[in-house]
């Protein structure tokens, strides 16, 4: 090995006194070397971040979708439920009862908040022990949130009849966050309604379709707007015993 070898080493002279050793050829990164990898580093790590905060947001994203779907889902099938088994047909004329179904247009806030009250078959279970009614008045409404900016969806029921159909009785929550409830009903010659009452005499029938628009705001700040369309069963006779 020489002094022109690129791996040859300089230390101490003959003399034996202590000197600097060096190497032959040898030298770190430049500057610019540094630069570059440092920018190329960065650029792999904002990627793999971006990626992972996407990721995130969809995940969030199909979060809250769901639970929107979720409520959704329950309070139209329960309306769906309730309309369907509408029974209105007027009582015997000695009844202490009235049947029939009311819908009235309202707003809250600028916001669509329509009130449907019915008489129905049908009832919420709350306990198993709890008597069961062959008729029951039923509503849906909405109303300020004291603890939120929206509408709370609430179901009304009441299982013992009486001459106003459209109160009284326990209100079940269904849903919070609502921005928005629009009924409207179609009648057997196709015209649409958004208030409605069951006509008097030989023409009381439920209503032919109810279309119902829930709309849904989501954490997220996000409307979601869900839709249903209900034939309700048109009932034509008399409840068997109703107001004996």
């Amino acid at each position: 090995m020489n002094d022109r070898d690129p791996g040859y080493i300089r230390c101490g002279n003959s003399s034996g006194a202590r000197t600097r050793c060096t190497a032959g050829d040898s030298h770190g990164f430049t500057l610019l070397e540094v630069l570059v990898a440092t920018i190329i580093l960065v650029v792999l790590l904002g990627s793999i971040y971006s990626a992972y905060t996407t990721n995130l947001e969809m995940v969030e994203i199909a979060r809250e979708s769901s639970l929107a779907n979720q409520a959704a889902r329950i309070v139209l099938e329960r309306m769906t439920i309730d309309i369907e088994s509408a029974f209105i047909t007027p009582p015997r004329k000695n009844a202490n009862i009235s049947l029939g179904m009311r819908l009235v247009d309202g707003r809250i806030d600028d916001r669509p908040a329509d009130r449907i009250d019915f008489t129905t078959t049908t009832r919420m279970e709350t306990s198993s022990g709890a008597p069961r009614a062959d008729l029951c008045e039923a509503g849906y409404y909405l109303e300020k949130d004291s603890e939120d900016a929206g509408l709370v969806l609430h179901r009304r029921e009441d299982c013992t009849p009486d001459t106003d159909f459209s109160a009284g009785g326990i209100r079940f929550e269904l849903a919070r966050g609502v921005t928005g409830l629009e009924i409207t009903v179609t009648d057997e010659s196709g015209s649409s309604h958004e208030e409605w009452e069951t006509p008097q005499g030989d023409l009381a029938a439920p209503p032919a379709l109810v279309s119902i628009k829930l709309t849904l705001m989501g954490q997220d700040g996000h409307e979601r707007l869900f839709r249903t369309s209900i034939h309700p069963a048109v009932q034509r006779q008399s409840l068997g015993g109703a107001g004996q």
